[in-house]
């Protein structure tokens, strides 16, 4: 199973309506002690594979005013999460462009269930505290309801979620769920070659514990 799995045909369904742009994209979770996150997505190389020159240059600037203006995907997406301190920042401004985009959320539970219930899915985001213990699970069950509206702003920032990073701001996790732990225990990496030998049918949950110092 991937994440993409778990989000059933939705993100297909997304990027079969979203244009011929191309692009390279690494999305991280800054992590605080007590559940903040920082959501950065970097959307790098961005460009158009459309055949005629005219379309690519369509494309391309179509994109580069939504990010001037903060209505690109990324941006529309963080906005219905809830996310706030939302920023965009160009790192090129010619094409290919780079793009950096991030948003603030209050709490990692959160998050995660806004994410639930914006794809239309079924499941769960627990955050549990045990002294300087934070224990965050994740819970997915496949397939989403039939009669579900998934947001497709949320979709579009969903599609890269399999190769997530969440990084600490400080502390040390302890142990994870479907992540590969770094030697320095400050980033969780989703461990993509685990979530490929699931079952297709397995309810998917991840789970990150760390401590807060």
């Amino acid at each position: 199973m991937t994440i993409q799995r778990a989000f059933a045909g939705l993100i297909a369904a997304v990027l079969a309506s979203g244009g011929c742009l191309l692009k390279d994209v690494t999305e991280t979770w800054y992590l605080e002690p007590d559940g903040g996150v920082t959501w950065v997505v970097l959307e790098k190389d961005v460009r158009s594979d459309a055949q005629a020159a005219a379309d690519r240059r369509n494309e391309e600037e179509t994109y580069y005013q939504d990010v001037m203006r903060e209505v690109h995907p990324a941006a529309r997406g963080f906005r219905i999460l809830g996310a706030a301190k939302l920023r965009t920042r160009i790192l090129r401004s010619e094409i290919p462009f780079s793009v950096v985009t991030e948003g603030r959320f209050a709490a990692l539970d959160d998050l995660g269930q806004r994410i639930i219930s914006t794809s239309g899915l079924a499941g769960a985001s627990v955050l549990t505290r045990d002294g300087a213990s934070r224990e965050w699970t994740f819970t997915i069950r496949d397939p989403h309801a039939e009669d579900s509206r998934p947001d497709e702003d949320v979709m579009a920032l969903l599609g890269d979620l399999d190769r997530l990073q969440v990084v600490l701001v400080t502390g040390r996790f302890e142990s994870a769920q479907l992540f590969e732990i770094s030697a320095d225990r400050r980033v969780a990496t989703i461990d993509r070659a685990q979530l490929e030998k699931m079952d297709e049918s397995a309810v998917l949950v991840l789970k990150l514990k760390w401590r807060t110092y």
